[in-house]
């Protein structure tokens, strides 16, 4: 017997077996922490994440940040602003 959470499980990891056959240690520790850094979309839960429901409240709800990779928009450069766009007087 399988239970829905087996099944969710297995619909995730579905396609990559498919494609490659074998689940390296690494892919299942980085799913692992995919995982517990998710928050919940619905349900009694909403809004938080497994980490949270297991008393970690300051846990990061980014499993990116959680790994070291800070926010994609502190990463990028700050470019300069545009300059005004010049200005067409039309004399008929």
């Amino acid at each position: 017997r399988a239970s829905s959470a087996v099944e969710n499980w297995h619909s995730i990891l579905r396609p990559h077996l498919a494609v490659h056959r074998t689940l390296s240690a690494g892919l299942l520790a980085l799913l692992a922490v995919w995982h517990n850094h998710r928050v919940f979309t619905r349900g009694v839960h909403k809004g938080t994440s497994p980490l949270h429901l297991s008393g970690m409240v300051d846990a990061p709800t980014n499993w990116l940040v959680a790994l070291g990779y800070g926010p994609a928009a502190s990463a990028a450069p700050a470019l300069p602003p545009e300059p005004p766009p010049a200005i067409l007087t039309l004399v008929a």
